[in-house]
């Protein structure tokens, strides 16, 4: 007794349609209603509904490949609630290695954040992992280059965030993208994000959220280096922001049982206020050997110096690192371990961590 209750009750409806094998459509329509009793009193209650559209085009050429897409989304957030924190969960975002991910939903409550792979299983570590950056209302998840999160993948989030008690959110979003890759020779692409959302609470209706994205990149492979150059413009209400992405990797594979990899990249982003403007370096290398027999062990060390300017600070941020991990698998059961040395200095304060971690994993 004593225990919160919470009734949900959902649906969603979608169509698919694929049209000569090239062209994909897709309708999704969705609805749910959450309430929170806690002694027998409703102390929270949510409907959600919305809809979204997505088109894909691939087409495959002699050049090259083609590939198109285009989506679409409306959906209203009605919600009710005793207290000033509402929960999400699941809430997944792409990460990049040297771009920031902005968190959904403002007033995010720091310590409450817990970040998953896209399975739910493992969880990963602040400070290891990923980092978080606060600028304004909103919170990003910054991807450690060295960290257990692989660069471009998907990760689920969970955390709490501080609300006014009756709040009604409209959301519209559009993305557009488009990508030709010749013969994994090079590589060119264009991505539009366009997010709009308002709420209301009480009788006063604000625009929480008018964000714009749009990113030019390019990739180019030269035997065993490539180079990547991505261009972004960003729109946050009335603040506008441009960043550059440059970063170089060189793989050597001298044989079957070892492998490394190297590489350099520089971030640059600035704002309409000449005076706001954040500028960092990283340098990475990674290797990789094979014992035989299911064991192997990897070596990977970074650095990373961050400088931001703003408000009439100056900050910086530098990092480095060192981690050994090794594994070795006997039938069905894998042994792991891994050594990792952390150290940072934040604006002259130091911190340094060092972490063990044993582990055995069986697979059914």
């Amino acid at each position: 007794g004593g225990g919160a209750e919470v009734v949900t009750s959902g649906g969603h409806l979608g169509l698919r349609h694929l049209l000569y094998g090239s062209l994909e459509s897709s309708v999704r329509l969705h609805l749910l209603d959450e309430s929170t009793t806690l002694l027998g009193e409703e102390i929270s209650g949510l409907k959600d509904q919305g809809a979204d559209l997505r088109l894909s085009y691939r087409r495959l050429t002699s050049k090259g490949t083609l590939a198109l897409a285009y989506g679409w989304s409306q959906a209203r957030r009605e919600q009710f609630a005793l207290s000033r924190e509402l929960f999400v969960t699941n809430e997944d975002h792409f990460l990049r290695d040297g771009r920031e991910e902005q968190l959904d939903r403002a007033g995010v409550i720091l310590e409450s954040v817990i970040i998953t792979d896209a399975s739910g299983f493992t969880v990963f570590e602040e400070g290891l992992d990923y980092e978080l950056v606060v600028s304004g209302p909103y919170t990003s998840v910054w991807l450690l280059p060295a960290g257990n999160i692989p660069d471009g993948s998907t990760i689920l989030v969970d955390y709490r965030y501080a609300v006014d008690p009756d709040v009604t959110y409209d959301t519209r979003g559009t993305r557009a993208t488009a990508r030709f890759d010749a013969q994994r020779l090079w590589s060119v692409w264009y991505r539009l994000f366009d997010t709009d959302e308002t709420f209301v609470s009480g009788d006063e209706e604000f625009t929480e959220r008018d964000q714009w994205r749009n990113l030019v990149g390019g990739r180019l492979r030269l035997g065993q280096a490539t180079l990547e150059d991505e261009y972004e413009l960003n729109r946050w209400l009335a603040t506008r922001y441009r960043s550059n992405r440059l970063r170089l990797d060189y793989a050597l594979e001298p044989g079957h049982s070892w492998r490394a990899t190297a590489g350099i990249g520089h971030t640059w982003s600035w704002t309409n206020d000449p005076d706001r403007s954040q500028r960092f370096f990283q340098l990475f290398a990674r290797a990789r050997r094979s014992f035989g027999r299911g064991a192997s062990a990897d070596l990977e060390g970074w650095v990373r110096l961050d400088k931001n300017k703003g408000d009439g600070v100056d900050a910086s941020y530098d990092l480095a690192g060192l981690r050994l991990r090794g594994s070795k698998r006997i039938r069905d059961l894998t042994l792991e371990g891994q050594i990792r040395f952390r150290q940072s200095d934040r604006n002259g304060v130091q911190d340094d961590r060092l972490e063990y971690r044993v582990g055995v994993r069986r697979e059914f």
